[in-house]
Order: structure tokens, then sequence, then C-alpha cells
């Protein structure tokens, strides 16, 4: 019996010998092409991965906007509504020629006001709102020149509406104040016709001489005033935000245009106004007239 073993195909043997055979060194070794490629498939890769990043910060600023905006719609028209009725008069107008006006006040106006004090000037033909203790609301469109403040002369002050808040024991009012001049820096004087030009009741008078001191609006509230080396004034103080959002504002004068010649009226020379008074005075039973009344007639008849 042989042991011999068949010879293999001629085939088979070639493909074993080449499954032993080493890799070439060209396959092993790392050509620029390669290298090449690799640098442009991290390049490729950074890029998506960034523009991904981007795409997400994109999103993510998209939706804090879209959650935000409904918040400031609803401030804005919060804010819109509360200021619905405040009108500011673009335009002047009287029935004679049109005419540059000027806001006079007392010499002393400022000296004594307190940055929670307002005077109420009776020296004063117009309003002025002051920075310290007010907030412009909106302006008019028209200046003003105001005379008197601390001996000086400010020109060309704007016209606004100006709120303010007055604390009362238990109770604070938002007060707007139409058709006064606006002093960033200033304190607030108020005039004492122009309050009264809106159906205010103004009494500066202090109680000890027989007055009420105080203001008396239509509507029957009373905010007192403080006398204070013998000069009215009304605690006035700069509102918050928070305040001007939920107060219901009080108009304390009207949002027409003033005209401080509204009520000129001169009657130290009038006879008849003297006549009108001498009847007022006399007295019906024996037809006796005031003795100071018939004074006053004869200097007239010698004098007009």
């Amino acid at each position: 019996m042989s042991n011999a073993q068949p010879p293999e195909d001629s085939d088979t043997q070639a493909k074993a010998n080449a499954s032993h055979d080493p890799v070439p060194s060209s396959q092993n070794k790392v050509t620029p092409s390669s290298t090449g490629k690799s640098k442009s498939k991290l390049s490729q890769l950074f890029k998506k991965k960034t523009a991904s990043a981007i795409n997400n910060a994109i999103a993510i600023f998209a939706l804090i906007c879209l959650v935000r905006f409904p918040q400031v719609v609803t401030a804005s028209v919060r804010e819109e509504k509360r200021n619905t009725n405040i009108k500011c008069h673009p335009v002047m107008f009287y029935s004679s020629v049109a005419f540059h006006v000027t806001y006079n006040v007392s010499r002393n106006s400022h000296r004594e006001t307190h940055s929670s004090n307002s005077m109420v000037d009776n020296g004063a033909n117009g309003g002025i709102g002051g920075g310290k203790n007010t907030r412009k609301i909106c302006e008019t469109g028209r200046f003003v020149d105001v005379t008197g403040v601390d001996n000086h002369e400010l020109n060309n002050l704007p016209i606004c509406t100006v709120a303010g808040m007055v604390d009362l024991p238990g109770i604070s009012f938002l007060c707007y104040f139409h058709q006064y001049a606006f002093h960033s820096d200033g304190d607030t004087i108020h005039s004492k016709v122009q309050l009264m030009d809106y159906g205010n009741k103004v009494d500066c008078d202090p109680i000890k001489l027989g007055g009420t001191q105080r203001i008396t609006r239509p509507d029957g509230t009373v905010f007192p005033l403080d006398i204070i080396r013998s000069l009215a004034y009304l605690p006035l103080r700069r509102p918050t935000d928070d305040e001007m959002n939920t107060y219901e504002p009080i108009h304390m004068t009207s949002d027409e245009v003033w005209d401080p010649t509204k009520y000129d009226t001169a009657i130290s020379k009038d006879a008849d106004w003297f006549a009108a008074l001498a009847d007022t005075t006399q007295d019906v039973d024996d037809g006796f007239i005031d003795p100071s009344i018939d004074l006053i007639l004869n200097f007239m008849s010698l004098h007009l």
C-alpha cells in the first residue's frame, strides 16, 4: 500500500502560494492623494456640524421670539389703551392773529419747592411740569417761553401733558396735567386760573385766615394744600412705571389749547362796574350808600 499523496492541482497551488506572499510595499504606502481625501472628509464633516449647530441656535431664538411676542403685543396694546383718551393738540389757533405765548410765574415760585411738592401759584398764567415730580406723557408740538423761574427766562419749552402722583392717607391718584410747559430739570408749578378753567375750585387761602386750603375737583375729590412760608403747595411726586400702567388717570386741566388771555377783564376803570357795585351795597330801607363806594364813585367822576 502506497503512502504517496496525489498531486495537487496547479491552480490550487498557485492560490496557496499567493496567500502567503507579502503585500507589496507600494500598497501600504500613504500617498498625498489619500491624505487630501481624508482632510476633505473632515472639513465636510465640520461644515455639516457647524451648519447644524447654527440651525439649532436659529430655531431656539425663533422659539424664544414666538414665546415673547404675545407679551410684547399685549403690553403695547395695554399702553395704547391707557393713552387712548389723551389729546395733545398740535396747532394753536386764536380768534385773532396768532401771537407768541409766554407763561409768567412768580419770582419766588422755584425757591421753596421740594421735589415732593408742587406750587399752586396765583401769579402764574400757565402751568409748568417739572421733571423732578412729573413724567412727560406726550407733546403737542408747540413751544412756550417761561419767565420768572429763579429770575431767568426759559425759552422754547415744549407744551406737553405731564403726569404726577398725589398721595393721600389710604389712597393715591394719578393726575394728568394738560397744556403744561415741560422743564425736565425743574419743579412743577400750577396756574391757579388754569386749574379753575377745568372746573376745579382752588382755595390757596390759609385755614388760619379763614380759607379752606384745598383744591376741590368737580366730582368732589378734595386735594389738601400745604402752606409753607405763605405759599400753597400740592404734594406731588413722579409716578413709577407700574403706577403708570395700573392707575386710571384723572384730569386736572383741559386738553384744549390754553390761552392765558382767556379771562382778561379790566374793571379798575369801568364806571359801570362801580355803579353796579354801588347798587348792590345800597341800603334799601334808607337809601344809604356805603361811604367807601361813594368815595370811589366821586373819584371816578373827577378823573375819568
